[in-house]
């Protein structure tokens, strides 16, 4: 955890970090941490597939390694820190040991190949 993660004295943030060192408890809040940034990861889903003129049904239906799920991908990852298993489940991109590789490669193509990127970039306001 990183400065200014918690209000209250240094002996608060203590005793809030050995707790942590329960695995059961850690789990728990870990999963309940993922449970309020789902929703603003969904957001970021809803609104990059309306900037690129795509449905819900077009996740399901395209290429896993398609650029437009690519780009949504690595908006996700590199903006809002999602992970990938989430990523990969929710955009129907398959194993998640590949997905990271996929997105890495992105970063790698010009704007002529992967201007979907440039969409998605283009108002980074997802609200």
């Amino acid at each position: 955890m990183s400065s200014g993660w918690a209000k209250g004295t240094q002996a608060f943030k203590k005793a809030v970090l050995d707790d942590l060192k329960d695995e059961n408890l850690k789990n728990i809040v870990e999963s309940e941490a993922a449970e309020m940034r789902e929703p603003r990861w969904e957001r970021v889903v809803a609104v990059s597939l309306l900037r690129l003129n795509k449905q819900e049904a077009d996740l399901a239906h395209s290429p896993k390694a398609a650029l437009w799920k690519l780009a949504i991908a690595r908006c996700l990852r590199e903006q809002h820190w999602v992970p990938y298993r989430w990523i990969a489940k929710r955009l129907h991109m398959g194993q998640v040991s590949s997905l990271g590789s996929a997105v890495s490669r992105t970063r790698k193509l010009d704007h002529k190949q992967f201007n979907e990127w440039d969409i998605i970039k283009k108002h980074e306001n997802f609200d």
